[in-house]
C-alpha cells in the first residue's frame, strides 16, 4: 500500500467520522427546536416536554448500544471464519498489526458506512 492511499483512507475515514457527528448534532437540534410545537400538539406542560428529551436520549442511546453489540458479535464470528495465517485478520489480534478489537470495530463502521474495502 503507498503512502498517498494510505493518506487517501485517513481523509476519508475523517471525513466519514465528521460527517456522522454532524448529523448527531444536527438531529439533536432539530428535536430541540421541534420541542415548542410537540407541547402544543401533544398538549404538554413545560415540566413535561423534558420527558421528550429524554425519551430521544434513551432511545439513540440504546440504538448506539444495539450497533456495538452486533458489530462486536459480527467482528467476534469474522474472526473464527479466516484462516490462520500471517496475513492481517480483519479482526482480534493481527500478527502484524497487533489490532485489537476497538479497532475492528472502526475499520468494519468504516467498511460499510463508506463502502471502502480495506485490506
Amino acid at each position: 500500500m503507498t503512502t498517498d492511499s494510505a493518506d487517501r483512507r485517513r481523509w476519508i475515514a475523517l471525513g466519514l467520522l465528521a460527517t456522522a457527528q454532524f448529523v448527531v448534532v444536527l438531529d439533536a437540534s432539530i428535536v430541540n427546536v421541534a420541542l415548542p410545537s410537540i407541547g402544543k400538539s401533544l398538549h404538554f406542560s413545560q415540566d413535561s416536554l423534558s420527558w421528550v428529551v429524554n425519551a430521544y436520549v434513551l432511545t439513540f442511546g440504546g440504538f448506539l448500544l444495539l450497533g456495538g453489540r452486533l458489530a462486536v458479535s459480527r467482528c467476534k464470528e469474522r474472526q473464527h471464519s479466516e484462516p490462520q495465517n500471517n496475513a492481517p485478520q480483519p479482526c482480534g489480534d493481527s500478527p502484524r498489526t497487533g489490532e485489537r478489537l476497538p479497532g475492528c470495530i472502526a475499520r468494519m463502521g468504516a467498511v460499510h458506512a463508506g463502502k471502502l474495502r480495506i485490506a
